[in-house]
């Protein structure tokens, strides 16, 4: 018995958010709408499949504002905050819900200008310097998605790593530790393992009193 009262009350709470999720958009502010997510499209082929494969996560990671998050393929939080309804008239329950729930993202939250400049930003630093993205947005039934074509152009990659041929103390201490360089000839170009270089040599040098 006790099991079927449980049973019971998952069901209608099961139906409750299904119900509010098919109004998700009731309470919008006037003249904006729910965004409910973006569309990454890489247009060319150019380099490897593998990092064009991580850059595509990244780009599709970099994109904002994020989407009221889904489980099940509900917006379920979004839900739990749509049942509080009007809070300015109260009530422990309206509170808890609104609590426990997530706001609506809203479209005009959105800068498309600005994700395309974060994105050429992310393909520049991964050696693909003569990016192009554009992008548009849809809007139908008060739900808005992002759209961004993206061509990367060549990935640039690394030649040749050189260090000081000098005779000073310093030149020397470098070049005892170039052999394990994260900067290697043919890796494609990446200014976070430059970086991660740099911080290996200046560890290096710490350690030896630098």
């Amino acid at each position: 018995m006790h099991s079927e009262s449980n049973l019971l009350r998952l069901i209608v709470c099961i139906s409750l958010i299904a119900l509010s999720s098919c109004s998700n958009t009731r309470y919008l502010p006037e003249g904006d709408s729910l965004f409910v997510g973006s569309k990454v499209t890489l247009k060319d082929n150019e380099g490897d499949k593998k990092y064009r494969k991580i850059l595509k996560a990244d780009l599709d990671k970099a994109v904002r504002p994020k989407p009221n998050s889904k489980v099940l393929g509900m917006r379920i939080k979004l839900s739990i905050y749509n049942l509080a309804g009007d809070t300015s008239k109260g009530g422990f329950v309206r509170n808890f819900l609104r609590k426990f729930g997530e706001p609506p993202v809203l479209a005009s939250t959105l800068d498309l200008t600005k994700n395309q400049e974060i994105m050429t930003n992310i393909m520049e630093n991964r050696g693909y310097f003569f990016p192009k993205v554009t992008s548009h947005s849809t809007t139908s039934k008060k739900r808005t998605k992002a759209y961004f074509d993206v061509w990367t152009g060549p990935q640039y990659k690394i030649r040749n790593v050189n260090y000081p041929i000098d005779s000073s103390k310093i030149s020397i201490d470098i070049s005892a530790i170039k052999d394990k360089s994260l900067l290697k000839p043919g890796l494609p170009y990446n200014l976070d393992l430059i970086k991660g270089e740099r911080d290996r040599i200046d560890r290096s040098l710490t350690d030896k009193g630098y």
